[in-house]
């Protein structure tokens, strides 16, 4: 029986193609089946409790019927709320809803010591509302989930939220909300804790279906606005006379938010593509010397007009930003606004340039001259000041990409989206990644630009792999092959025919696969790329694995672990030695399998990356089954699938679990071995794994054939229909080009004519 635990087809799955990541990918062009996955950040702690709120506004005034109703959210002399869980504040734009959910969410932190979130959900920014997926993700780091380990379905990711939180007492803030359908995947379930939602909409879905206490905020009367400027204003006009202050109040209209405003940084700041931003960025669209331009922005904080941020950030209200950008339309003319905007978003293209050289060094794209870098663009000295950089920046990278498509600036916009690929494959970015590859393939259209044409497709053709959309990445790496070969780009077309090579060993057209990468390493040894000749060598090595030609296979990627090694490439390193393993596996060298396997997980830890431990786990699992070592088997293949689950990689952790129930069966734990084979089988169907599924299946029929005399004939015709389906799956793959799958053919065939 093939062993369902196999990585076959499913390859060593990569971390958005760099290294061996998440979510049943294949590793593909650009690393040992897809690239190197450099240092991850170290993983918080294991205990984190969050402090999110922002600070209370400095001038609060009156509403003190709204903050009674508020006080009857929490018990008196207890530390729980009453069965409401969630305050409803609503009103229009700028009446003062955050700042009273802030006011009251500070006064009642002590009743919730696991900590208080804080998120703007951005619901009526200028751009498109925050996801709950995306909020949910950030959640989970911010509990001290690794960044790896953050589920990559939203389902996944609530269910994992509501798990850390189930004996916690947390407080939640959910700032400007679209409606309800928003907010609702991101309530904790756990009766400790309490979230506060502001929005312009009613919110009437919280009300009707979670029971939320809905406060309509109001316009302050006049009496409360002159108090509120009174307030605001005491430290330097003190002397004005209260009807002066009734006659601004009205010209405000009563909202706190309402002013008039004067600034050029102010407008300026309208022209940055987020509403959050730092000081380097605005400093290269204002064209200003850093230290000025921090004065500047304290003037602005001073104003209320701008609010800081953690790491030194600031942000907008999103009415003042709309504000602004009003005004930067009235008072800057056409071509100064084109100048300045091109500008800063030339600075996002170079310091995204820069910050994936440190973060992915052997992935990344090398930008042309096309766009000159500006004196501003910053540099990084290593993984870790690079990968801050984008955490900070990614919400704006997304949106300095598809500004940079509309605004006219579509040389751009592909440059960034392929700019981006790199980092995005290391980082599990995967909405990001889709969404910033699109918009970069329609202005490589409109630009005219051959070369960046085919850099774009690629760049969509690699994350439609990821997502297992396998027709879609043909259609976009075909498309790019083409064009390729059209211009005479020897190296793409190399990196093309890598990439259709890796769709064949994803759907196990083997022979489709081998041929492609021969002519792949062959066009790269005649460009002498060594390291793209070693990551050729290690997909045609696994190839042959398929084959079941170990002894071909081990003396390829030994070739390869030496260029490895020589580079420094540790993923590569670490994925030439997986392979060995598997190669001396199939030769029958069991012990030189298992020091190969265990130098990879020793790579595995020490570069804290999960990821590859996970994967590497199940090969040394393997390992100890071809020992006969059935019971260390179970227990690495149970550690592997631990992890999977963690990673949310579906694919592996069914592949992890199928081996399992094989060890299982082999202990003479036939029950056991059928719970764990029908998770396996589960798994599989909720992926493109029809091989996998097949080997799944007939593990299945096997442990029930095992326990037959518990089930008697229910069990029995159980294992024939696994067996039927398993057949029927394996049609594509039956050539006597497969020998493996037409072993696995015979076999099942045999035991179902036999009655079996």
């Amino acid at each position: 029986m093939t062993d369902a635990s196999e990585p076959t087809g499913n390859g060593p799955v990569d971390n958005r193609f760099g290294g061996t990541a998440s979510a049943h990918t294949v590793v593909q062009a650009g690393d040992v089946r897809g690239g190197v996955h450099v240092h991850q950040p170290p993983p918080p702690g294991p205990s984190v409790v969050p402090h999110q709120l922002r600070a209370a506004v400095g001038h609060f005034v009156n509403r003190s019927g709204e903050l009674a109703r508020l006080a009857g959210l929490v018990a008196d002399g207890r530390d729980e709320p009453h069965g409401v869980r969630v305050a409803a504040i609503t009103g229009t734009a700028g009446v003062g809803k955050t700042s009273l959910a802030l006011h009251w969410a500070h006064s009642v932190r002590p009743h919730f010591p696991g900590g208080a979130f804080y998120a703007d959900l951005h619901g009526y920014g200028a751009g498109s509302p925050v996801s709950p997926q995306d909020v949910l993700g950030r959640f989970l780091e911010d509990l001290g989930v690794p960044l790896p380990q953050v589920p990559s379905g939203r389902e996944r990711r609530e269910t994992l939220f509501r798990s850390l939180l189930a004996d916690r007492r947390m407080l939640m803030v959910l700032d400007n909300a679209v409606d309800s359908a928003q907010v609702r995947p991101l309530l904790p379930a756990a009766p400790g804790c309490l979230t506060v939602v502001t929005s312009r909409d009613d919110l009437s879905g919280l009300v009707a279906q979670e029971g939320a206490l809905r406060l309509e905020v109001s316009t302050f009367p006049t009496p409360d606005a002159v108090d509120l400027l009174r307030a605001a204003t005491a430290g330097y006009r003190a002397r004005d006379r209260r009807g002066d202050l009734a006659a601004l109040a009205g010209l405000c209209a009563g909202l706190p938010l309402a002013l008039r405003i004067a600034a050029r940084l102010f407008r300026l700041l309208g022209l940055h593509p987020g509403g959050e931003f730092g000081l380097p960025a605005v400093a290269a669209l204002a064209g200003g010397e850093p230290p000025r331009v921090r004065a500047l922005l304290d003037t602005l904080v001073r104003a209320h007009l701008l609010e800081r941020r953690p790491a030194g950030r600031h942000e907008f209200h999103d009415l003042l930003r709309a504000y602004a950008a009003e005004r930067v339309r009235q008072e800057e003319d056409e071509m100064d606004r084109a100048e300045l905007l091109g500008r800063c978003l030339a600075w996002y293209l170079h310091t995204a340039y820069a910050a994936q050289r440190a973060m992915a060094p052997y992935d990344r794209y090398d930008l042309d001259d096309r766009v000159p870098a500006p004196a501003t663009a910053l540099s990084f000295d290593g993984y870790r000041p690079a990968y801050e950089w984008y955490r900070a920046e990614s919400a704006n990278l997304v949106t300095a990409t598809r500004t940079a498509s509309d605004a006219g600036f579509p040389e751009i916009a592909w440059r960034l989206a392929v700019t981006l690929r790199a980092v995005y494959m290391h980082q599990n970015a995967f909405d990001d990644w889709e969404t910033t590859a699109r918009i970069g393939l329609a202005a490589a259209l409109r630009t005219g630009e051959a070369p960046g044409e085919a850099e774009a497709l690629d760049n969509l053709g690699r994350a439609a792999f990821q997502a297992l959309r396998l027709d879609e990445a043909e259609e976009h790496h075909r498309a790019a092959l083409a064009v390729r070969r059209r211009i005479g780009d020897r190296r793409g077309t190399a990196v093309s025919v890598n990439a259709l090579g890796l769709l064949g060993l994803r759907r196990r057209e083997l022979a489709e696969a081998r041929s492609r990468f021969e002519e792949s390493a062959e066009l790269f040894g005649a460009l002498g790329d060594r390291r793209w000749s070693a990551l050729i060598r290690g997909n045609l090595a696994e190839t042959l694995c398929e084959l079941g030609r170990g002894a071909e296979a081990a003396e390829i990627v030994e070739r390869a672990l030496t260029d490895f090694r020589a580079l420094g490439d540790r993923f590569g390193e670490g994925n030439a030695l997986f392979l060995l393993s598997w190669a001396r596996r199939e030769s029958g060298e069991f012990d030189a399998a298992g020091l190969a396997i265990q130098d990879a997980l020793a790579i595995a830890a020490d570069e804290s990356n999960p990821v590859w431990r996970g994967h590497w786990l199940a090969e040394a699992a393997r390992v100890e089954r071809a020992r006969e070592n059935p019971a260390e088997a179970l227990r690495l293949f149970r550690e592997s699938a631990s992890v999977q689950r963690k990673l949310g990689d579906t694919a592996r952790e069914a592949a992890a679990l199928a081996g399992a129930g094989e060890a299982c069966r082999e202990l003479g734990r036939p029950e056991e071995a059928v719970k764990l084979l029908r998770r396996a089988v589960a798994g599989f169907r909720g992926v493109d794994a029809p091989w996998q599924l097949a080997g799944a299946l007939g593990g299945l029929a096997d442990a029930l054939d095992a326990g037959t005399g518990a089930g008697g004939q229910e069990a029995y015709e159980a294992a024939r229909a696994a067996r039927e389906e398993a057949l029927r799956l394996l049609g594509p793959f039956d050539s006597p080009d497969d020998p493996r799958a037409a072993a696995l053919v015979e076999r099942l065939g045999g035991l179902l004519g036999g009655g079996a």
